[in-house]
């Protein structure tokens, strides 16, 4: 109505008003008249524009901020933590260890040991708790020379407490499937004190993702890699930049 009476106010008053009088040309406004109904619409329009753009600043002054891009490692292995590398080798085994804590396998990714790729996994920084020969992690140390990587086929992904370690390892291989199981706890002490690992039952704040390098027998060739309990494994996909 404000931006009516600003551009147009003899028609606004012909529509609106002119129907009142009995002869409405003769009873039409004066030139000032109509100046002043400009002026006070032109009032409106300053009023209602400057609310409406209060309005709108405080609306995005509330919105969220947007959402930083993700990075490569991200986008494979989750937003949060980076992951690291387990350096040690870890062989197909199949007795289920007691007196740990099973956590699922987040997801695994193919590894080309002869050709060292993905290349991305030898660049990531390894996890490696205080005194690792003495702590009970999984698997055995690698030789001097040559990462765990380089006997791998695969490394699957879980998350332990931020003071928890992986510690045992199930890996059954057939033909026609491979089956893993991970299994944490807390790290020996040195003092040689009992440590309770069913501590690392828990949700935990604060995270360690770890990419552990699975040693087969055989490359994997089309076989299914799967839980203990045969549940699909999430194959995650190397993400080249």
């Amino acid at each position: 109505m404000f931006l009516w009476g600003l551009f147009s106010p003899r028609s606004q008053w012909k529509v609106l008003a002119a129907w009142s009088y009995r002869k409405p040309q003769a009873d039409e406004p004066s030139s000032f008249t109509f100046a002043l109904h400009r002026v006070i619409s032109g009032i409106g329009v300053l009023f209602f524009g400057a609310v409406g753009a209060a309005g709108v600043v405080q609306y995005l002054s509330e919105l969220p901020p947007p959402q930083p891009s993700l990075t490569v490692l991200q986008q494979m292995w989750g937003i949060a933590p980076e992951p690291q590398v387990v350096n040690r080798v870890v062989n197909p085994q199949d007795d289920v260890p007691t007196g740990l804590v099973q956590v699922p396998i987040e997801g695994y990714q193919l590894v080309d040991n002869a050709t060292h790729n993905p290349r991305y996994l030898h660049l990531l920084e390894r996890f490696e708790p205080g005194d690792i020969d003495r702590s009970g992690i999984v698997g055995v140390k690698p030789a001097k020379t040559f990462p765990a990587l380089d006997s791998a086929e695969l490394v699957v992904n879980i998350r332990t407490a931020g003071d928890c370690i992986p510690r045992e390892a199930v890996v059954i291989e057939t033909e026609s499937a491979v089956q893993i199981g991970f299994y944490v706890g807390m790290p020996d002490r040195q003092d040689d004190i009992p440590v309770d690992h069913l501590s690392c039952d828990r949700p935990a704040f604060v995270q360690n993702s770890l990419l552990v390098p699975i040693n087969l027998n055989a490359a994997v060739e089309g076989r299914k890699i799967q839980t203990l309990e045969g549940d699909a494994i999430r194959r995650v996909e190397e993400i080249r930049k």
